[in-house]
């Protein structure tokens, strides 16, 4: 499939895209955009906010409902509501082959997902050859540094910003410190957080499989998926666009021996700590 390849738009797919956005308008953005906005307003009327002007206050509560009604459209669009009318009025259009291609996508990664958990915590360490084990901490980092200390700092961040702007409580237990509790959960969300998102794209499960496939858990993992999740030619597509973080180099390239067995004493006990 061409992946460049323009969608040409039917005239079903025009009606259910119109239909798409009309309710996405009228069921989300306006509600969410209404509520948003009379959130602002309280929350300037009681000091909750702290405005110099008007003009300043009603930019904040213009602010929230434009947000809201981009929050609300969004969460629709999202919402598996426009593929139910893609799929109802157009089945043959591009649009809906498309979908339903990203929706067998998306469940291949779940399956995939599911079972490189499952069979992963059977696993001793010492059952990994050397080259899982350094498949597995091209994980670790790519989970860390890509998905994990990128949200934790946000998170973290925001915990702050707000307990500065008295938009939450600080913490009336540690006196010393108020802030920092409320910011170290902030922190423990967002790595959390990025972790589960790493976990849910499959992306380490994949690796295995288009960099070691024979090995133990390369091979118990391409036995997926059945011929009703995903076609043999989607497959070599989803490997291709596979990974989520790249580094220096696209093999997976093993050291000798003697650099081998000092990146393991050295590295891998903490990684397998913070993978488990």
């Amino acid at each position: 499939m061409d992946k460049t390849r323009k969608i040409t738009w039917t005239d079903e797919e025009r009606q259910a895209r119109k239909q798409c956005f009309e309710e996405a308008f009228w069921y989300r953005a306006v509600p969410l955009g209404i509520v948003s906005s009379a959130c602002a307003l309280i929350a300037v009327r009681s000091g909750k906010i702290q405005t110099k002007s008007r003009i300043a206050a009603c930019s904040i509560v213009l602010g929230f409902g434009t947000l809201g009604c981009m929050t609300g459209t969004l969460s629709y669009l999202n919402s598996g509501n426009c593929a139910r009318l893609f799929e109802e009025k157009a089945p043959n259009g591009d649009f809906n082959k498309k979908g339903q291609e990203i929706k067998r996508k998306q469940k291949y990664n779940v399956e995939l997902t599911n079972r490189f958990n499952k069979y992963f915590v059977t696993l001793q360490y010492s059952d990994l050859s050397d080259k899982e084990k350094y498949i597995y901490r091209e994980c670790a980092r790519c989970r860390f540094y890509e998905f994990s200390l990128p949200l934790a700092l946000v998170f973290g961040g925001l915990s702050l910003y707000a307990q500065t702007k008295n938009f939450i409580p600080t913490s009336k237990i540690v006196t010393k410190f108020p802030k920092l509790p409320k910011t170290i959960l902030g922190v423990v969300v967002g790595y959390l957080l990025g972790r589960m998102i790493y976990i849910a794209n499959a992306d380490c499960a994949l690796r295995y499989i288009k960099n070691d496939p024979t090995g133990n858990i390369g091979a118990h993992l391409s036995q997926l998926p059945p011929p009703d999740i995903i076609t043999p030619e989607e497959e070599g597509q989803v490997l291709e666009a596979m990974t989520s973080c790249q580094f220096e180099t696209e093999e997976y390239i093993l050291p000798g021996e003697e650099d081998s067995s000092k990146l393991i004493k050295q590295d891998l006990s903490n990684h397998l700590k913070e993978f488990m």
